[in-house]
């Protein structure tokens, strides 16, 4: 589970949460074009090591080794190691998971208002 505000707990850092958001959007952009689909589901979880984000589907699946013809896997690597990550793409008959595993990194301050830490 992503750190939860409202509760008390720190956001994860901006580029971060940017992250996350692209890669579950390129994955199920690549589910709805792609796969043939008739279900996907989605896991974000965010713990002390990192943050791990995963799209599974149960389409029609794809040789993860063959050429690519667009940038949309290409693109989801890309992103996860801008921000120290990898990413993992597992497919077959049954279907397909992509899985990123971004790094454990301070988080944000959760309000704006928070109070700021005086230097010393």
């Amino acid at each position: 589970m992503l750190p939860d505000p409202k509760t008390g707990e720190d956001r994860l850092p901006p580029e971060i949460e940017s992250t996350v958001y692209r890669l579950v959007q390129e994955a199920l952009t690549n589910v709805v074009k792609h796969a043939k689909a008739s279900s996907a589901r989605v896991a974000v979880i965010a713990s002390p090591a990192g943050v791990t984000v995963e799209v599974r589907d149960d389409g029609v699946g794809f040789a993860t080794n063959a050429p690519m013809s667009g940038f949309g896997l290409a693109g989801l690597r890309e992103r996860a190691f801008l921000v120290g990550g990898s990413v993992t793409i597992e497919s077959g008959d049954r279907g397909t998971v992509v899985r990123a595993e971004l790094p454990a990194q301070e988080r944000a301050a959760t309000s704006p208002s928070a109070p700021a830490q005086a230097a010393s």
